[in-house]
């Protein structure tokens, strides 16, 4: 029962906290994308998802992109791998946090993918 109160709730209610949760998201996701495409990261913006999906340039492994980040500059993401095959060349970021702390996600995914491009060239 306590869970259908909770239901019924929610649907009475969701006129008061679901624009501002839309605008939170909108706002964090421009970010993003204008950031993480700054940063040197080709990325679509995404009309319904509470991540960015952005690609790798060929040769760099998502998983040890993800670990360089995470040992180099403490951010971490998702590589694609980890959702398959086809994920490979892909990192995936969360809006969950404020648009300051995604461009400086951002900003340091860049200096990584900037010192992995120099290295190889």
């Amino acid at each position: 029962m306590a869970v259908q109160a909770a239901g019924v709730a929610a649907l009475e209610s969701w006129a008061e906290w679901t624009p501002h949760n839309v605008e939170t998201f909108r706002e964090r996701r421009d970010a993003a994308v204008a950031a993480f495409r700054a940063a040197g990261f080709p990325c679509q913006t995404p009309k319904a998802a509470m991540y960015l999906w952005c690609s790798l340039p060929k040769g760099i492994a998502s998983r040890a992109f993800a670990d360089m980040l995470l040992d180099e500059e403490g951010l971490v993401i998702l590589p694609g791998s980890s959702l398959g095959a086809g994920g490979e060349g892909f990192f995936r970021v969360s809006f969950v946090t404020s648009p300051e702390r995604l461009r400086e996600a951002a900003t340091r995914a860049g200096r990584v993918l900037k010192r992995l491009t120099q290295s190889a060239a």
